[in-house]
């Protein structure tokens, strides 16, 4: 069991080291400025986020990688004017964006997003590729919603479903009832079929909905039957409440746009969740009796929200700038943000958005090169 454990920080460490050397030497092959270049190889040395994560038992780190590997082949894909696409960029598109889906729940939307603004980039350009991208991606999604749906159920994967995409829409009605906002009988029936109503106030919490989602009080069975009717209700308090309605979402994402808010929440793996028979080892602490933890362990957590902004701020750049292709690499991660301010479960998780910070110096890049032509 430990071997397993062991081969697989192995295996995630080097493929994270693969990917970090890839792009120093990839940036290289496209003329950066050799202080650039030293300054990512400086900070990807340093930067205790990078092994942090290497040797986390997340499936975030691999999904990251999967998101940066995306992000720069979509910028060396479309570097260039073509009128066509070869059979083996097609392939690689394929199998990342399949890749994409079935890391992580929310993949499937970022796919979607992607596939769509990429069509209609590319129908602006050349519909020959635009076509291509279209019908592959088009095969792709449809062959996963069938594994992830009919598939997935048949083997019991499915399971609470529902529970883990209502996370904003239960916060929102938590925060009007607990703050005494307008509600009418009907809605507070369909509150307590969910949870006792004397259970809201005493659960709810601004920034997580896991306090309420895995209470034993919580009728999971009752939503995932009623998700529809749930949904109604939800639609109806945000129509009479619609401050409190705002304010409950942002009380919810707080971590993914304000720069000011910060947590140690899901930011680094160094700890067990929940009760975990293996444990964790420091051999620099057991071989030297050195605590290797204590020199690399954040002590100042940085807000997700601030790789959010430097991704938007890019985006603006590139927009303002006419730089297309810079705007293809910031889709993935455009679309993971939007895909996690409609879903997110918790305010604050910098392991949600980790492939933000891994696409840092790929925004500078773009952003660089959106100014180049007025740099002479």
């Amino acid at each position: 069991e430990y071997g397993g454990l062991n081969l697989f920080t192995i295996v995630q460490s080097v493929m994270l080291a693969l990917t970090l050397s890839g792009f120093i030497y990839w940036s290289y092959k496209k003329g950066i400025h050799k202080l650039i270049i030293f300054l990512e190889i400086l900070i990807a040395a340093i930067c205790p986020l990078y092994p942090f994560y290497g040797i986390s038992l997340w499936k975030d780190t691999i999904f990251s990688i999967v998101i940066f590997i995306f992000s720069v082949f979509l910028y060396h894909l479309f570097e260039k004017k073509q009128e066509d696409i070869s059979n083996t960029n097609l392939l690689l598109y394929g199998i990342l964006t399949a890749l994409i889906i079935f890391l992580r729940n929310n993949g499937i939307y970022i796919a979607i997003f992607c596939s769509v603004m990429l069509c209609l980039l590319c129908l602006k350009n050349s519909r020959v590729i635009g076509k291509k991208i279209g019908i592959l991606s088009f095969v792709i999604v449809a062959v996963s919603c069938i594994i992830q749906g009919p598939v997935y159920d048949k083997c019991g994967y499915n399971i609470d479903t529902s529970t883990e995409s209502l996370g904003i829409p239960l916060q929102q009605v938590a925060y009007i009832y607990t703050t005494d906002g307008r509600v009418n009988a009907e809605e507070l029936e369909v509150l307590d079929n969910l949870l006792p109503l004397e259970n809201w106030k005493s659960l709810y919490d601004p920034i997580v909905v896991d306090y309420i989602k895995f209470d034993p009080s919580f009728n999971k069975a009752y939503l995932e039957e009623n998700s529809g009717e749930f949904f109604k209700v939800h639609l109806s308090m945000i129509a009479k409440n619609p401050v409190k309605a705002v304010k409950g979402y942002l009380l919810q994402t707080m971590g993914f746009w304000d720069i000011f808010k910060s947590s140690p929440t899901a930011y680094i793996c160094n700890a067990h969740f929940g009760n975990v028979e293996y444990f964790m080892s420091d051999y620099f602490d057991y071989y030297f009796d050195i605590c290797f933890r204590d020199y690399v362990e954040p002590r100042v957590y940085i807000s997700s929200a601030v790789f959010v902004w430097l991704m938007l701020g890019s985006l603006f750049i590139c927009l303002s700038k006419r730089n297309y292709r810079g705007v293809v690499c910031i889709l993935p991660t455009l679309g993971l943000w939007l895909s996690i301010m409609i879903a997110v479960p918790v305010a604050f998780s910098f392991r949600y958005v980790y492939s933000l910070f891994l696409c840092v110096p790929l925004y500078i890049m773009v952003s660089i090169k959106s100014f180049q032509k007025y740099l002479g």
